[in-house]
C-alpha cells in the first residue's frame, strides 16, 4: 500500500471497510495512491468487469447482499462512499474484520 493510501486510513475516522476498499481498489490502480473522494469509474479503476467482481468480493469478504438501493445510492460510486456504506450495512464501525480469503484476484 502507497504512503499517501496509508496516511488517509491512518485518521480516526477510518474503518476496516475503508482499508478493505482501499486495498482492493489501489490493486487495481496498480500501486497509485487512491482517495477516498474519488468516483472509481471515472477514474478508471472499475470496467464493467470489474463491477461484477467488485460486488462479488464485496459480498463475500462482509457476508452481505448489496440490494438495488445500494446500488441507486450516490455514494457507491465513490471509494470512502462505498465504505460508509459498508459500515452501514454491517451495523456499526469495527465490526468483525473482513474475510481476506474471500477476496478474487484482480
Amino acid at each position: 500500500m502507497c504512503e499517501k493510501t496509508k496516511r488517509m486510513l491512518d485518521r480516526p475516522d477510518s474503518s476496516a471497510e475503508l482499508l478493505w476498499v482501499c486495498d482492493w481498489m489501489e490493486r487495481r490502480a496498480h500501486g497509485r495512491p487512491v482517495d477516498r473522494d474519488v468516483n472509481y469509474i471515472e477514474a478508471g479503476l472499475v470496467d464493467s468487469l470489474a463491477m461484477i467482481n467488485l460486488i462479488l468480493d464485496v459480498e463475500a469478504a462482509f457476508s452481505l447482499r448489496l440490494t438495488d438501493a445500494v446500488f441507486a445510492d450516490p455514494r457507491f460510486f465513490l471509494i470512502g462512499g462505498l465504505a460508509e456504506i459498508l459500515v452501514e450495512l454491517r451495523g456499526a464501525p469495527g465490526a468483525s474484520q473482513p474475510d481476506r480469503t474471500a477476496e478474487c484476484a484482480t
